[in-house]
């Protein structure tokens, strides 16, 4: 979450208002915290307005402090600019005359770095500009900023180490060719092996209705040259189904093949 403290530091850096900085003779700066509390918050009620929410200082995700700073630091320039404006306000450093003196010439120019309200009201220009460009930005990358474009998202093959897209995977073909049978009491099941680089794993699957509203996982495997099993089973009617997961467990279904057992 945001932290005011570290906001006021900023800001006040922004605008010339810290200690290191200050116009006043006794080191003290400008303005009291509260001036850049008011700011911060008016601030943030501005992104709350822009993006459709509701944040507090308190409850400001991090990566929105920096339009919390663009947006506290405009405030302020507002409020220099304004007061500078003032014959009661002074918002140039108290810098001393400099005199050059040369043989039957004496210049005398004024040092004056700053051009007083006009500063500040640029400078509360260019943040803006900076402000609407950082929250495209973020609105660019997703909802508030935070989702993951799905055209480049990726997951590595546990097997191959290899990435891959996500979003342009899809489900293996299953074995076709998968069939159970009756061995010595037993059942046994049997399917093609997968050649898939993306291959993850086989599990064998049994029910004992043809809808598989309960199951029970059976065998699973991460060798996709395992395919074979033996099931040793009760007597009735048993249904096998086998699934295969990608890398990006996705997955696929085999048909269902059924066997009694006497």
């Amino acid at each position: 979450m945001a932290d005011v403290n570290s906001l006021i530091r900023r800001v006040r850096a922004r605008v010339h208002d810290n200690v290191s900085h200050t116009s006043r003779e006794d080191g003290r700066p400008l303005y009291l915290d509260e001036y850049y509390i008011d700011s911060i918050h008016s601030g943030i009620g501005r992104i709350n307005l822009d993006i459709d929410s509701a944040y507090t200082v308190a409850t400001l995700p991090v990566k929105y402090e920096y339009l919390a700073e663009l947006r506290g630091t405009i405030n302020m320039c507002y409020v220099r600019g304004a007061e500078g404006a003032t014959s009661d306000v002074e918002d140039f450093p108290d810098v001393p005359d400099q005199i050059v003196t040369v043989p039957q010439l004496t210049v005398q120019r004024q040092q004056m770095p700053l051009d007083g309200p006009k500063f500040w009201l640029r400078l509360a220009e260019k943040l803006e500009n900076e402000y609407l460009e950082a929250l495209a930005r973020l609105e660019n990358r997703g909802e508030e900023g935070a989702e993951i474009q799905q055209y480049t998202m990726s997951r590595m093959s546990l097997r191959t180490g290899r990435r891959m897209p996500y979003v342009y995977d899809t489900p293996i073909k299953p074995p076709e060719d998968f069939s159970v049978a009756i061995e010595n009491g037993k059942v046994r099941i049997n399917w093609s092996i997968v050649f898939d680089e993306y291959f993850n794993y086989y599990e064998l699957q049994r029910s004992g209705d043809l809808l598989f509203s309960t199951t029970s996982s059976v065998y699973a495997s991460s060798d996709n040259h395992d395919n074979t099993f033996l099931d040793t089973v009760g007597a009735g009617q048993h249904y096998y189904r086998l699934l295969v997961y990608n890398s990006n467990d996705l997955v696929s279904y085999t048909d269902t093949a059924s066997v009694i057992v006497p």
